[in-house]
């Protein structure tokens, strides 16, 4: 029979046993000195691909900016006659596509009939805008 040492099963016992102790024994600093490059790559990585994310979402950021100044301001100085916006809001408000259903109109001050108006004037350009396109 194979003596007790010569057992492969030994000596991988023995093997670990070893480099366990060794690796014991070793002070932390060289441990922490002995860095795999493989791990800086991944933390480079990580600092690459984290500043690629942060550089889109400030190019989303300025593009959405400019786009918001570009649209044409809902508060012109278009002087609007009350009556005449509370009469376009209730035909606006037996469209389908639009709620205006919950609002008492004539409830509503005239200033936030002409907000609703110019609203949805600007809607209708946007939506015509859009059938261009």
């Amino acid at each position: 029979m194979t003596d007790a040492k010569r057992r492969p099963a030994n000596q991988l016992d023995n093997l670990v046993e070893a480099y366990l102790s060794d690796l014991v024994e070793l002070p932390d600093e060289a441990v922490l000195e002995a860095r795999s490059p493989q791990i800086d790559e991944t933390v480079s990585f990580r600092q690459i691909l984290k500043a690629a994310i942060d550089e889109a979402g400030k190019r989303r950021l300025k593009q959405a900016r400019r786009a918001v100044e570009n649209l044409p301001s809902a508060e012109t100085s278009t002087v609007v006659d009350p009556a005449e916006a509370r009469r376009y809001l209730a035909q606006a408000a037996n469209d389908s596509r639009i709620t205006l259903a919950a609002r008492d109109l004539r409830d509503l001050p005239d200033e936030e009939v002409r907000r609703l108006y110019l609203q949805l004037k600007q809607l209708e350009q946007a939506a015509r805008d859009g059938d261009k396109e």
